[in-house]
């Protein structure tokens, strides 16, 4: 089964900046990042594969479900 790309990142504006701040501190981000800083943060870091398997691996040991 093929699977294709799905991509959110065209959402992030429509998001609450207390969300996106959240979303934000898993890629390096603070409480204090701006909410456009917090959207080119987590675009920049879904493009690094390693930011992104550190970040799923943060998820799991956390037990948040993917």
């Amino acid at each position: 089964m093929a699977t294709g790309s799905v991509r959110f990142d065209p959402f992030l504006p429509q998001i609450r900046s207390d969300e996106l701040k959240s979303m934000a501190r898993l890629w390096g981000g603070s409480s204090q990042t701006r909410k456009d800083e917090c959207i080119s943060l987590i675009q920049r870091s879904l493009t690094d594969p390693n930011k992104v398997r550190a970040a799923v691996a943060t998820l799991v040991e956390r037990k948040i479900p993917l």
